[in-house]
């Protein structure tokens, strides 16, 4: 790529992070002095709060010219985009049908399995987006379909495979959230006008 290009990405990732460090502080000070219940919702809107802090401090690095020149177009790239898009994206969407599945449906859901698909998908996330940052400082390019012919082979391939467990624990939690949204839309506790007081 060339240099002219990589600064101005470079300009706009730090462009990008004054407005987005402020958002999230107003978003903390929501919480603050708040009377917080740690249900289904809150809990995947904590886990999209903590996970888009971590991709934003991953960010910031990527700002640095010098950093940026080592790691651009590797898994760090990938564990960045992820933690901030993933993160930020999938678990405020979780927030938001489980924290308006009763209205819609009319039924509440059953809070046990909310709570075990949100730990299995925040696990899940990390195991599979967070040893992606460390293969990435490595030197580890994207888009790699054969790690053979690197000379890390056996570090690449064993932290991608832990990675593959990652996404099969998060996998693996969405069959409760399933179960839980298809079981409550039939059995569910029929909700009160406003479910959350």
């Amino acid at each position: 790529m060339d240099l002219r290009l990589k600064a101005f990405f470079m300009a706009a990732t730090l462009i990008i992070a004054v407005p987005t460090g402020i958002k999230v502080f107003s978003w903390i000070a929501t919480l603050w002095n708040g009377r917080i219940q740690f249900k289904t919702p809150m809990m995947f809107s904590l886990g999209f709060l903590s996970m888009f802090v971590i991709g934003g401090i991953t960010g910031v690095f990527n700002g640095s010219f010098a950093l940026d020149l080592q790691v651009q177009d590797t898994y760090w790239i990938v564990a960045h985009l992820h933690y901030v898009l993933f993160g930020g994206t999938v678990l405020g969407v979780f927030a938001a049908i489980y924290f308006f599945f009763p209205t819609m449906s009319g039924r509440m859901y059953d809070e046990r399995l909310g709570h075990v698909h949100f730990w299995f998908t925040f696990v899940g996330m990390n195991i599979t987006y967070f040893p992606l940052h460390w293969i990435g400082l490595l030197g580890l390019p994207r888009r790699v379909y054969e790690l053979q012919f690197f000379e890390l082979a056996d570090t690449y391939t064993w932290v991608t495979q832990m990675s593959m467990v990652g996404s099969m624990i998060m996998g693996f939690g969405m069959l409760f959230f399933f179960y839980n949204m298809l079981r409550s839309m039939r059995h569910g506790e029929v909700a009160p006008e406003n479910p959350w007081e």
